[in-house]
């Protein structure tokens, strides 16, 4: 069979899965020949209100994104729950995401259209909402959008071209700043995005569109699904998700569409999180800050002057921020108090949750309460961990802005050169 009568037989089985139940799975090709599959969640009765299509998150399936599709479902809305990159037969990675055309988001906008929904909300999470905002754009232009409602709910998103070096501040997508279809925020105050949450609301506004937020006080990012130890707060919002969900999908359906998508710049090639010591040419001085210790007492940077410092922003539910912290105790203790000094700094954790974790793990430098996150903003810290090495002159040299053995041969000889300098 030729490629182009096999490309028929394609596009005939899709015609008959079109004609499948509300509630069957199905899969659909998109322009790049790809396949999307498509899990459904359906109501039991007669749906009611949007479709939502909830993008499976970089990190790959979570049992809590079924849970908030079946409690979508209980309250009378269709679920499509698509994993764009195992369709795709890609590895999970942020740059896979990020260079994502946002096709299969237009051809799942389309395949809404051909099954009769008028409304169709696209719910990604973190990296996920560049390609969300791409597919927007394709839709915009698509012949079979008049009459479908498109819009996104955008979970603690991150729609920067990727991690930098640690201390620089991120670039933004453009296509944020070409987005004029109706976009809603779920922005944990607690989030690891906080501070540029407004950066990306005012970008989201810029072309003219429609763009809500809701800060949400008292949870983190993965919110939404159950953790080994959710906060009392994140408890409650799971339960409540779902309806917070066609809420926000309700004022989108108000916001207008326009028909054509703004002009959009030449997007960057998504940038490779460099790992291990990234030297620091510049050497800036090192913002001073002042915090106060778990264990009592307050700690100036200025005051380490003359010692070689490795500052080190984290937090507990962080994994690979926990799993430095054995090998920073041993490269502590190969060097002289007067000599070598490691200040952590927790980011926007309740004192009693950190002394909790001291008692669980040992930690033999302080842990210094960024209560507000502010010294974490002061310091450009864009993803956790993220550590700066601090020369005598309190100028910094190197940073690493993910978890590393501090103690490999390596890293260490990097320490020592720093102590010996004149």
């Amino acid at each position: 069979m030729s490629v182009r009568a096999t490309l028929r037989s394609c596009l005939g089985l899709l015609l008959l899965l079109a004609a499948l139940p509300a509630g069957a799975d199905f899969s659909v090709v998109t322009r790049d020949d790809e396949q999307v599959d498509v899990k459904v969640f359906a109501p039991e009765g007669e749906a009611e209100g949007p479709l939502f299509v909830w993008l499976v998150a970089e990190y790959g399936h979570h049992e809590g994104s079924d849970d908030q599709a079946r409690g979508l479902a209980a309250a009378g809305s269709t679920v499509w729950q698509v994993d764009l990159l195992e369709s795709y037969f890609l590895d999970r990675s942020s740059r896979n995401v990020r260079e994502m055309s946002g096709e299969g988001v237009r051809r799942l906008a389309q395949a809404a259209a051909e099954r009769g929904f008028d409304q169709v909300v696209f719910v990604g999470t973190e990296r996920f909402g560049v390609p969300i905002l791409r597919g927007l754009r394709r839709w915009q232009s698509d012949p079979g959008q008049e009459g479908v409602h498109a819009s996104a709910i955008l979970l603690y998103p991150n729609l920067y071209a990727g991690t930098p070096v640690a201390g620089r501040a991120p670039e933004l997508m453009p296509v944020a700043r070409a987005t004029n279809m109706p976009v809603f925020l779920f922005q944990p105050a607690e989030g690891a995005n906080q501070f540029r949450a407004e950066e990306m609301f005012a970008a989201l506004n810029a072309a003219g569109g429609t763009a809500y937020t809701w800060v949400i006080p008292g949870v983190r990012d993965w919110f939404h699904v159950h953790t080994e130890a959710p906060t009392e707060r994140e408890a409650e919002l799971q339960d409540n998700l779902p309806r917070a969900l066609r809420n926000a999908a309700a004022m989108l359906a108000d916001a207008p569409q326009p028909a054509e998508a703004p002009p959009l710049e030449a997007e960057p090639v998504a940038v490779e999180r460099r790992v291990g010591l990234v030297a620091i040419d510049e050497r800036p001085v090192a913002p001073d800050f002042t915090l106060e210790a778990t264990r009592g007492g307050e700690h100036r940077l200025s005051d380490y002057r003359g010692q070689v410092v490795l500052v080190n922003f984290w937090a507990t539910w962080c994994p690979s921020c926990v799993e430095e912290i054995p090998s920073m105790n041993r490269l502590a203790a190969g060097f002289e108090d007067d000599e070598f000094a490691i200040l952590s700094v927790n980011f926007k954790q309740p004192r009693e949750e950190v002394a909790a974790f001291l008692e669980q793990v040992q930690v033999d430098f302080p842990v210094l309460l960024d209560i507000d996150g502010a010294v974490s903003e002061q310091w450009n810290v864009f993803s956790f961990p993220s550590s700066f090495l601090i020369d005598r002159e309190g100028r910094i040299r190197y940073s690493v802005n993910v978890g590393i053995l501090w103690d490999k041969p390596k890293v260490a000889r990097v320490v020592e050169a720093l102590v010996e300098a004149d």
